[in-house]
């Protein structure tokens, strides 16, 4: 959870001295600071087409390059649609000031940390901050579903799950080496750097061929298999031979991942891969934790 602070001090009505040892004006300095979060407010998915940037924990924002700096959140939050964008595309979200209203947008443009204030702004206009990312959909969408997590606010972020099933058995014949078992088996993300994502591949495994190893772990945007695995050994072809369970958490780049289900088969092995199911409970899935 981002936890930034700004001070903001109230000096215009302190007293007055020609005294210089007077230290009354200081002592009204330092009694009239207040602390306030960079954003009370977090991005949200409102639908297909629509993200709204709402209050939350209160409704002050913090632009450090628009005075007043401070300003308030509309209740009925801030809107910015699709118009314009591109498909299968990572975006920013920022909020300006446009003289007579906040605005959201998104932008390809990278975010910085502004050297003044420790905000987060678009780099080279410090009259944007950073308040989310997003990522477009193949038809030019927005999406915030268990496969598809792609909305997340850079305010206020919250543990959200993800689960993708397995709706039939997926077999491989590959061996020798870790193959992505199927692509529906994928949970797919935007985060930001500073995130842990926590992902589990729950297994049934079988082969079809006796004394032989079949292995499950996980892979982040390809097959390279991270540090984590289970294995299980065949004694009776064609029968789910155990339960395998592979677990990682980890902090990525920023941007957009997907994680997906790893299967490796020993040398000589015909064919082997994971049971799935259109019943809920009876089947290989992926399961996952990200910060929206």
């Amino acid at each position: 959870m981002s936890v930034n602070k700004v001070v903001h001090s109230y000096v215009t009505a302190r007293p007055e001295s020609a005294d210089p040892d007077d230290v009354s004006r200081d002592a009204w300095n330092a009694e009239h600071v207040i602390a306030v979060p960079f954003g009370q407010c977090k991005l949200t998915f409102i639908n297909a087409t629509t993200l709204r940037l709402v209050p939350h924990k209160g409704n002050l924002l913090f632009i450090p390059g628009t005075a007043p700096f401070l300003f308030e959140i509309p209740a009925a939050g801030i809107d910015v649609d699709t118009t314009g964008l591109a498909a299968d595309t990572t975006y920013l979200a920022y909020v300006s000031f446009d003289g007579m209203d906040l605005v959201l947008a998104l932008s390809p443009t990278a975010h910085s940390t502004d050297a003044n204030t420790g905000a987060e702004i678009k780099t080279g206009d410090d009259e944007s901050v950073l308040v989310g990312t997003v990522r477009t959909t193949s038809g030019t969408q927005f999406a915030n579903s268990a496969l598809q997590r792609f909305v997340a606010s850079w305010f206020n972020d919250e543990d959200e799950g993800m689960t993708a099933p397995a709706t039939a058995d997926r077999t491989t014949s590959t061996t020798g080496s870790f193959v992505e078992i199927h692509t529906e088996l994928r949970l797919e993300f935007v985060t930001f750097a500073n995130r842990a994502v926590s992902v589990t591949a729950h297994a049934k495994l079988f082969t079809d061929t006796n004394g032989k190893n079949i292995s499950v772990s996980i892979g982040f945007d390809g097959i390279t298999a991270e540090d984590t695995s289970a294995s299980a050994f065949t004694t009776n072809a064609g029968e789910s031979t155990a339960n395998g369970c592979a677990s990682i958490t980890k902090r990525l780049s920023e941007g957009y991942h997907y994680a997906t289900m790893l299967i490796r088969l020993d040398a000589g092995t015909g064919n082997g891969g994971v049971a799935g199911s259109a019943t809920v409970g009876l089947r290989s899935t992926m399961q996952g934790r990200v910060r929206v």
